[in-house]
């Protein structure tokens, strides 16, 4: 009984982190390249830790894409700058972007490693926007 109730203990104690862990958090919104005339609106989701490996974390983030241009943008790529609270620079990663109707959606699975966990993010066009 007491080994049984050990167990039930332990479960608990692995099982109740985790799905805190994936419970929606707050999101990050940025206008591309302007608030005042924006091209793409970018929501991040909250960032999931997929794996670690030598001082290394991987971390994923639902993005959702939404072009705000009255054009398609048949591709776009951005290199996304993962920083810190004094902003200093901690990972980053290529988020590509393609086939984006007027006013269309896309959710894209974004997927980087870092040495923490990023509080904001950097965006820098890798071509031209068309």
């Amino acid at each position: 009984m007491k080994k049984y109730f050990l167990l039930i203990l332990l479960v608990s104690a692995v099982t109740v982190p985790t799905i805190r862990a994936n419970r929606p958090g707050p999101s990050v919104v940025m206008l591309w390249p302007n608030a005042e005339k924006p091209t793409l609106k970018l929501t991040f989701g909250k960032f999931q830790q997929v794996g670690a490996y030598a001082g290394q974390i991987s971390l994923m983030s639902q993005v959702m894409v939404e072009n705000m241009s009255g054009k398609p943008i048949p591709r776009a790529s951005f290199t996304v700058y993962l920083l810190d609270k004094g902003k200093v620079r901690i990972g980053d990663g290529v988020l590509n972007v393609s086939d984006l109707g007027v006013g269309q959606q896309a959710k894209i699975a974004f997927q980087f490693r870092s040495i923490g966990v990023p509080v904001s993010l950097n965006l820098r066009a890798r071509n031209k926007v068309r």
